[in-house]
């Protein structure tokens, strides 16, 4: 898939434990408000830290 019309693409990753992957992917999917998205997970979210540059998102 090309995503070269929504503009920029930033990624990142880390290590989570199973249990805590769907809290993580609902924070973070209603935090950063993605342009391609395909799901956030109906569950309680997890926050995490957010890369510094976009702190301001989540205030």
């Amino acid at each position: 898939m090309s995503y070269k019309e929504f503009g920029e693409l930033f990624v990142t990753w880390t290590i989570v434990e199973p249990k805590l992957q769907n809290g993580i992917e609902n924070y973070l999917g209603y935090t950063l408000k993605p342009l391609v998205a395909e799901r956030f997970p109906d569950v309680v979210p997890i926050p995490v830290n957010l890369p510094l540059y976009l702190t301001h998102l989540s205030q």
